[in-house]
């Protein structure tokens, strides 16, 4: 009975493995047809003539939004007390890494932390505002 039981279990691991060989020959012989392989995600999209990136799809962009255009301070830390590591004028377009809880500031304590021009620091939450980046 044993014997049985890893020859199924053989079987199994074939199938297997040659589904997964499939799915990786399907998936290079459709490229030409715009389907991406990206850190293990499928994205899949069709009748697009040029090259698309996923991120634009997938992520809603963000930028500074100040009273009356002034500038945000990029901090290195979720506090006003933390070094400034960039000074970003209203409008600047970042890319939102993640948030944390930090100082409060009029009943707020979300921080963003985000990137802009490769530099990475955190902004005051109610500081960004999402856009529509998608043309």
């Amino acid at each position: 009975m044993q014997e049985k039981s890893k020859l199924l279990w053989l079987k199994l691991l074939i199938l297997l493995l040659s589904l997964a060989l499939a799915l990786v020959r399907a998936s290079v012989d459709q490229d030409s047809r715009n389907i991406h392989i990206s850190d293990s995600n499928v994205v899949i999209y069709y009748g697009h003539q040029q090259e698309i990136s996923p991120r634009a799809f997938i992520e809603p962009g963000y930028e500074i939004s100040t009273q009356g255009g002034q500038t945000a301070r990029m901090r290195g830390c979720p506090s006003r007390d933390c070094e400034i590591v960039a000074v970003l004028p209203d409008g600047s377009v970042i890319h939102v890494l993640g948030f944390a809880h930090g100082e409060s500031i009029g009943g707020s304590d979300i921080w963003f932390q985000v990137e802009h021009n490769s530099r990475t620091g955190f902004v005051f939450g109610k500081l960004v505002q999402a856009i529509d980046n998608i043309a």
